[in-house]
């Protein structure tokens, strides 16, 4: 289990860094976050291989258990068919008709000599 703290805290200090090194444009920004995703892949996998704490294990078997335990609470049928008929049904839509466009003026020319 320390070693998977140790690579916690490595991945953090070196997710910081990369951050940093990409907002001062050391690196691209793509590069950090590509660099990022491997490191995080790469501590997801050895999370996956350590054995769990028995306490986390114990936790989830009594949530599971208290999950299966409660009964769901039936929907009432009556209020969805009332929903259902206070809808009213979608009818198609008339063709929008094509609006007129205005031609506008030409601008008047000013003459010169008046």
């Amino acid at each position: 289990m320390g070693d998977l703290k140790a690579a916690q805290e490595a991945v953090k200090v070196a997710v910081t860094a990369l951050d940093k090194a990409a907002e001062k444009g050391i690196i691209q920004r793509n590069n950090a976050a590509r660099r990022k995703s491997r490191l995080v892949k790469k501590l997801n996998q050895l999370e996956a291989l350590a054995p769990a704490p028995v306490e986390a294990k114990a936790k989830a078997v009594e949530a599971e258990t208290k999950k299966a335990e409660k009964p769901k609470a039936e929907k009432p049928k009556a209020k969805a068919k009332a929903k259902a008929k206070a809808k009213p049904k979608a009818t198609k839509a008339e063709p929008k008709k094509a609006k007129e466009t205005k031609k506008k003026a030409a601008p008047k020319k000013l003459d010169a000599e008046a």
